[in-house]
């Protein structure tokens, strides 16, 4: 195998079971050696590249110079040529006509005309640096902004979902990704934020809700569409008053669940009533999806937590979780 490496020649072999282990050796041999030289084809091609490539922005460079140096001695010997005139003009002046002394102070024409496209051309040589810094200012993003904000927010709601402490590539990339599809409007963004941290369903424990979820293409037209917007509970879910309830032959019936539930919850305190109809609002979203997807596991996992706390039992809610 070593003189087959070094000359390339197969060596004469006797036995014919280590000939046929050769040959597959040999396979491989030729097989790695073809493959390094494609490799050192392929390295030195792109080498070609590189310097073809800097061989001709060094040209571009070099003109560019030559270019500049010749406006800028243009530009000198037009300076020099309206200098010369304007001195051969007022030793030849006479003094106490004040006529030709008024046309001395202004430079001939062709003088004028020269000089003042020879500045064209230089300043169209030069690049135009202040308009790009510009360009790239205006189309910063201010990703810093955007998380103080979130925090804030945060902070002011006590929201469920977790604040944020580093702002990835991966988030940038989101980020650049909403504005896409909002044509740069950067206050969606802010919206979007608003409208998650003052939702009571994206607030509610879920191990899902987060910033990340937020800024994905698929969920930030529906926070900023208002899906996960609170809703007022409907007029017929309100409680009767007592004259109506007077009036209703079933009044005197077995109270209901839902009767019994209205007769506790105006029998609690403020606090744990506002908290029962944040429940009860999750809960009722969590019913929904089960509704439209039975295999909705986020939505399994949500209701089975209320029941084992009790909270289905006590707001009057049927739904057992499946054993």
């Amino acid at each position: 195998m070593l003189s087959f490496a070094k000359t390339g020649k197969e060596p004469s072999i006797e036995d014919p079971l280590v000939k046929l282990s050769f040959a597959f050796i040999k396979d491989d041999m030729e097989r790695n050696q073809r493959k390094y030289e494609e490799k050192c084809e392929r390295l030195r091609a792109n080498a070609r590249k590189r310097w073809d490539k800097k061989q001709l922005d060094s040209e571009a460079s070099e003109d560019m110079q030559k270019h500049t140096n010749v406006c800028k001695s243009m530009q000198m010997h037009a300076n020099a040529q309206i200098a010369m005139h304007n001195d051969n003009v007022y030793d030849n002046v006479d003094v106490n006509d004040v006529s030709k002394e008024t046309n001395i102070l202004e430079p001939s024409k062709e003088a004028s005309m020269q000089s003042f496209s020879e500045k064209n051309v230089c300043a169209a040589s030069e690049p135009q640096k202040s308009s790009e810094k510009k360009k790239s200012k205006k189309g910063e993003i201010d990703y810093a902004a955007i998380k103080d904000y979130w925090n804030e927010q945060h902070d002011k709601t006590n929201s469920a979902m977790r604040r944020l402490t580093v702002m990835t590539e991966n988030r940038k990339e989101a980020i650049r990704g909403r504005l896409k599809d909002c044509k740069g409007d950067i206050s969606k963004i802010y919206l979007a934020i608003d409208k998650a941290m003052a939702s009571d369903y994206l607030n509610a424990g879920h191990s899902w809700a987060s910033y990340d979820w937020v800024m994905t293409r698929k969920y930030f037209p529906k926070v900023l569409e208002g899906n996960y917007d609170n809703t007022k509970p409907a007029a017929s879910q309100q409680p009767q008053s007592a004259a109506v309830k007077a009036q209703d032959p079933s009044a005197t019936a077995r109270p209901s669940i839902g009767e019994l539930y209205e007769q506790a919850k105006h029998q609690q305190p403020a606090s744990q009533q506002s908290q029962d109809s944040k429940f009860r609002w999750v809960i009722q979203q969590n019913l929904a999806d089960l509704k439209k997807n039975p295999n909705n596991k986020p939505a399994k996992d949500s209701l089975t937590r209320y029941y084992e706390k009790g909270v289905l039992q006590r707001l009057g809610i049927d739904w057992k979780p499946e054993k």
